[in-house]
């Protein structure tokens, strides 16, 4: 059973300060024209397996910290026996909450999104030795939040439409 704790005052006030940036960052995206939105997603972001990560996500990754290459969450630079540096800042970024774990199984029709947390290489305790290589990225297998900007609803943890 998950246990929620209670957050003090201070925590709130981060908490909501962290939610509207992020919703100000969504809003500032739906604005965006389709030639800045090419001149952002054009920059090739991925994880440590070498995969890119979606257009979307990309855009959000790069107004939020320019110049990020390897992108991945605290537990999964655990993995790769990196460790994020005491006090660094990670960004946020849409993941599907409910997509097939196997790339066979087909894709359900709604698929929800939350959001979650990754950091930079560049802010890990080690660098990466050899060059990952960068995988075309597959349209047909990506995950998109934003089909539609215009349907954009930022929906907060916990609630439920």
């Amino acid at each position: 059973m998950k246990t929620t704790r209670t957050l003090t005052p201070e925590q709130e006030t981060q908490r909501d300060a962290r939610r509207s940036h992020f919703s100000a960052l969504v809003k500032h995206l739906k604005e965006m024209n389709d030639a800045d939105r090419n001149k952002f997603s054009e920059m090739a972001i991925t994880n440590p397996k070498g995969h890119r990560l979606s257009p979307i996500n990309t855009i959000l990754i790069n107004l939020q910290r320019p110049g990020c290459k390897i992108v991945a969450g605290y537990k999964q630079w655990k993995k790769y026996n990196h460790h994020v540096t005491k006090g660094e800042r990670g960004v946020t970024i849409w993941v599907p909450s409910n997509a097939p774990k196997n790339e066979d199984e087909p894709i359900p029709e709604n698929i929800k999104f939350s959001t979650s947390t990754v950091y930079d290489v560049s802010q890990t305790t080690e660098e990466i030795q050899e060059a990952v290589p960068v995988k075309k990225y597959d349209e047909s297998k990506a995950y998109s939040p934003v089909r539609n900007m215009d349907a954009v609803t930022l929906i907060q943890p916990g609630e439920r439409r």
